[in-house]
């Protein structure tokens, strides 16, 4: 038996938070012979015409990691054993401008002379955001580089890597392996977007320093 669901009706936009909207939709009609196997969610890029798709079982889905003060276009269509319906009719919103990042988690480091030093740090944004590492002295500050790393003795070697954690969450960490100073150092990680830069101060503390003893 060949049947052609109906689209979902109600389509709409139920929250919107930061780079993220949450939608929902009712179920299609259908009969004991066909059952609703899933939906899949076409979302339109207004901006620059890109477009992408979701997949879902459930009448609702959480849309992710989107542009900032962009026009987006949506819409569903229903699945079901013997076909698709037609899509439903396109619901338009538009996500809010970029925010500046906010700098929510900073983890520190405690290591032991010649050991590795991991210190991260995690930001909430809305918009495509980078991490710079500074070496703090005073009120001054320094961009961390192999250069300072290595020829100001600190470390052997340093490594930043940057990556999405979740939904909004961007998290960088700096590793810096066989640590070589006996001082104590602040480091600061500065997110950045296009709407501004949070920061945030970390300590790395060295244990084993060798102690200076003057022979009498």
């Amino acid at each position: 038996m060949t049947f052609e669901p109906s689209p979902p009706p109600s389509v709409k936009v139920v929250n919107m938070t930061g780079s993220g909207v949450h939608l929902e939709w009712l179920e299609s009609p259908t009969p004991p012979c066909c059952p609703v196997y899933g939906y899949s969610v076409k979302i339109r890029n207004l901006n620059d015409s890109s477009t992408f798709d979701v997949v879902t079982g459930r009448t609702n889905t959480k849309l992710d990691n989107l542009d900032p003060e962009t026009l987006y276009g949506v819409k569903v269509t229903t699945f079901v054993r013997s076909g698709a319906s037609k899509p439903s009719e396109e619901v338009f919103f538009t996500t809010p401008p970029a925010a500046p990042p906010k700098v929510t988690l900073g983890a520190s480091s405690h290591v032991t002379l010649g050991g590795d030093a991991n210190m991260t740090c995690q930001a909430r944004s809305n918009d495509k955001t980078t991490f710079t590492w500074y070496l703090r002295a005073g009120a001054s500050k320094v961009k961390v580089s192999q250069h300072y790393i290595t020829e100001l003795e600190f470390a052997q070697k340093y490594v930043v890597t940057s990556r999405e954690t979740g939904p909004g969450l961007v998290t960088s960490s700096l590793l810096l392996q066989k640590v070589t100073t006996q001082e104590d150092v602040t480091f600061e990680c500065e997110a950045r977007n296009s709407a501004g830069a949070d920061s945030r101060l970390l300590p790395m503390v060295v244990y084993g320093k060798v102690a200076n003893i003057l022979s009498v």
